[in-house]
């Protein structure tokens, strides 16, 4: 092992920076001294990390319609307690910052000049390669580029667009999986409330719906609907069997879910940039996408009985500890 020692940042928001951590930081370890640093809606949780910084961070909050509010993220967050959070942060002890998209640990490390990789999806959007929606935000991007500042980058994504892009980091899991299939739907859109999901799908008699809901800890039926608290293997467990995959678009889940073979279908989170990016992306890639969860397109989609044909290049963890 090298006698460098290295701080992984990560965001906590959505499952998708925690789960790809889990999977890279153990070969981290095996060539540095390791510190793990979260923040971000999540990070409280059990991340199964041992994390030795935690902090509230900068999250964009979402409004009962499923899109992100602006004004309630510029209020909703505490932007003293973040400077503060950033000045007292110590890296003298570091030799380089990793961040996964948190924004503490790149700013603190630019601020006090220390070397810093950022290795994250929203890199790979830095390429003007990486797909986009008809109408650029150019205020989005501009956004994204500064979020999490860093010296620089290795991106992920769906497909290797441009250099220091790769491929999906996929859990070994995944990977090794034998996937069935089963007769209901996975639903997955932790922006949208349980009720108003169930409202939708209701309406859908002939189909079953496993919906997996952060804000209960009980399961329970609804009609055609199964409600169930978010947990990793039951979770696992469903994706592996299930027909298809109704979420958000997001990263690291899709990509697990073209990777099964199984059918797709995303909604974006409204005012969420880099989800209409992916969307995009994954528009070109055959899957079906619509701005909200919406009955009459849903079911069109239903009735498909094929998932996208298409093979993700896989990204290798040894080509990433090459340059790290």
């Amino acid at each position: 092992m090298s006698s460098k020692k290295v701080l992984y940042a990560l965001n906590g928001t959505g499952s998708g920076h925690i789960t790809r951590a889990r999977q890279l930081i153990p070969y981290i370890k095996k060539k540095y001294d390791v510190d793990i640093l979260i923040s971000g809606k999540n990070h409280i949780i059990d991340s199964k990390l041992d994390v030795k910084y935690s902090f509230k961070g900068f999250t964009f909050i979402i409004n009962k319609n499923g899109r992100v509010s602006y004004l309630k993220s510029l209020f909703g967050n505490n932007l003293f307690q973040f400077i503060f959070d950033l000045f007292r942060l110590d890296l003298n002890q570091y030799d380089l910052i990793i961040s996964d998209f948190e924004p503490i640990s790149a700013w603190a490390s630019k601020i006090k000049g220390k070397p810093s990789l950022q290795l994250s999806h929203q890199s790979s959007l830095f390429s003007k390669k990486s797909p986009r929606p008809e109408n650029v935000d150019r205020l989005a991007e501009f956004f994204i580029k500064w979020y999490s500042p860093c010296n620089s980058y290795i991106g992920f994504h769906f497909k290797n667009y441009d250099k220091n892009i790769y491929g999906p980091l996929l859990r070994d899991k995944i990977i090794d999986a034998s996937p069935k299939v089963d007769d209901y739907y996975v639903i997955y859109l932790w922006n949208y409330s349980s009720q108003y999901i169930i409202n939708v799908l209701s309406q859908l008699k002939d189909y079953k719906f496993k919906v997996f809901d952060s804000q209960t800890n009980e399961k329970y039926n609804i009609d055609n609907c199964q409600i169930i608290p978010t947990g990793d293997d039951v979770f696992f467990n469903a994706i592996l069997n299930c027909q298809g995959v109704i979420c958000g678009a997001g990263f690291e889940l899709p990509a697990e879910i073209l990777y099964l073979k199984k059918k797709l279908y995303v909604i974006p989170i409204g005012n969420q940039y880099e989800q209409k990016c992916n969307a995009q992306a994954l528009i070109e890639m055959g899957v079906d996408s619509h701005e909200k969860l919406d009955k009459d397109h849903l079911l069109n989609w239903l009735k498909k009985d094929t998932s996208v044909n298409c093979d993700l290049n896989i990204c290798n963890i040894d080509e990433i500890m090459e340059v790290i």
